[in-house]
């Protein structure tokens, strides 16, 4: 079984890249079009203009929080197999895990930044006893994405 969360990212993607031009449109319609011209709301134009502004900023600290990962797990050979990386703007590292499927632990699920971000930890068991590995965020997969992952996980969990 595999869970790759790439088409739902692609689809992040574009709205990140279209909500820029859809605020600056509105802020220049704001601004130069006569639409307000003999109203009251025409004194207000730069308070508008500035509070779509500050409405772009909010979405993009939001977007920044959540932390959104492409993630890939597969269990398709005799390991299990999660690579993933930060779709943030300057946070490229790429990461790959593999554990056996014989010494594949448990995985422990934690909410963090005021439940925004879902974060997993896996554990390997070693025999110097429990690995564990950097948490990664769970924060960009779709409802069906999330059962098969955890589906995955709960197969070869052993605690």
């Amino acid at each position: 079984m595999e869970v790759d969360n790439r088409k739902t990212l692609e689809k992040v993607k574009k709205t990140l890249f279209t909500l820029p031009v859809v605020f600056v449109t509105l802020i220049v319609g704001i601004i130069f079009l006569p639409i307000f011209d003999g109203t009251v709301l025409n004194d207000y134009r730069t308070h508008m203009a500035v509070g779509a502004g500050a409405g772009y900023f909010l979405i993009m600290i939001f977007y920044a929080l959540k932390r959104k990962n492409y993630i890939y797990l597969s269990d398709n050979s005799s390991k299990i197999e999660m690579r993933f990386f930060s779709m943030q703007l300057f946070a490229k590292k790429r990461t790959a895990i593999e554990i056996p499927k014989t010494s594949f632990y448990k995985y422990d699920l934690q909410k963090k930044s005021i439940g925004l971000v879902e974060e997993v930890t896996l554990f390997q068991k070693t025999p110097k006893g429990v690995a564990k590995y950097p948490p990664v965020s769970i924060t960009a997969l779709t409802k069906k994405e999330r059962e098969d992952f955890f589906a995955i996980l709960n197969k070869y969990k052993k605690a």
